[in-house]
């Protein structure tokens, strides 16, 4: 989202910097118009006092308004502008349930702070209080533009099924490595590929081996044409505990891939059960293998779900997303002109 945002403010005549925290490589693709600040190689330190100063000096500086991305970020930034009168928008990433009661209200009291808190979907919304919730809106993640929407529809395709997401035990890919594991056995054709790269790796990689699915389950990491691999893909599968808003699953409806999702926030908003895709429980293995069975069995129905799926595309060009994120940094800045 970030890459997005900035991306397309930047060829609106925006003047547009991104701060990172860390000093780490970046994987998406920013506009050249983009300016990249690392606290960490401006500060050469991981010392947390001696970099939120920096940042502090930095937004007196050079910051009209500062939009964070990321809960613990967010809290960053709102102690380090704390009284500068520079406005901020927090954005929240990820189930704000899915913290222990010491951060989420330390995060919740940091949060009042904020000019406007922006949620990935209505369930993250519904969680704040009255006051918070006053100054929330909601607004999903854009498909990004190198996406064909439908492109799924007439594709050839390949005995796979796929799912895209970081190798971290929320995504519980573990879940999905043992639900194909039942899989395989009414349909030994199918192969199951997971895209991505995370801390999970090995552990991922010691259960396919204990399951004797060596052949038939590849981590094949991070790859550039993952949207030609959904599309070739006979089903989406996205397994996790918990989620925002999941980008790769909205891709792959807009794709017209036929998707499986357990019941995480984000997913619950945009599935309609046996329309455009199928939602089961999460932490679900046996109700998961036989989603996915169902779906492998009925070439029929899983062109239908596809098929309906695309419709979300209208609702997701970028355009529209980030027409509605420039209308909550106008909001914000009007607001804080009235008060002064």
């Amino acid at each position: 989202m970030v890459s997005v945002l900035t991306s397309e403010l930047a060829q609106k005549g925006e003047n547009i910097e991104i701060v990172v925290y860390y000093d780490r490589e970046i994987f998406y693709q920013i506009d050249d118009r983009v300016k990249i600040i690392s606290v960490e190689k401006e500060t050469k330190s991981r010392n947390l006092i001696r970099n939120l100063l920096w940042m502090r000096s930095y937004f007196r500086e050079n910051a009209r308004m500062v939009c964070s991305f990321i809960s613990s970020f967010n809290m960053l930034v709102l102690v380090a502008i704390r009284g500068l009168g520079i406005p901020v928008v927090v954005s929240e990433r990820t189930d704000p349930m899915r913290k222990n009661w010491f951060y989420r209200n330390m995060r919740d009291f940091l949060y009042g702070f904020a000019d406007a808190i922006v949620t990935q979907t209505h369930t993250s919304r519904k969680y704040f209080d009255s006051q918070l919730k006053s100054r929330c809106v909601t607004i999903y993640n854009p498909v990004s533009p190198a996406l064909e929407p439908g492109d799924a529809l007439s594709t050839e395709k390949q005995p796979v099924i796929v799912s895209v997401g970081r190798l971290e035990s929320v995504k519980n890919q573990a879940l999905l490595i043992r639900a194909f594991k039942k899989v395989t056995d009414r349909f030994p054709q199918y192969k199951l590929i997971i895209y991505g790269e995370g801390p999970c790796r090995k552990d991922l990689e010691q259960l396919r081996d204990e399951l004797g699915l060596h052949e038939v389950v590849e981590l094949p990491g991070e790859v550039k044409n993952v949207f030609e691999r959904m599309s070739s893909s006979e089903l989406f599968v996205l397994s996790s505990d918990f989620e925002g808003m999941p980008n790769a699953l909205l891709e792959a409806m807009c794709l017209g891939v036929p998707v499986i999702s357990t019941k995480v926030a984000g997913a619950v908003e945009v599935i309609e059960e046996g329309e455009n895709g199928l939602l089961v429980d999460i932490g679900d293995e046996t109700g998961l293998a036989n989603a996915m069975e169902r779906l492998l069995e009925d070439g029929g129905f899983r062109y239908s779900l596809g098929r309906k799926a695309i419709q979300l595309a209208d609702a997701l060009n970028i355009t529209s997303i980030v027409s509605a994120w420039k209308e909550t940094f106008d909001i914000v800045i009007k607001n804080i002109n009235n008060r002064a």
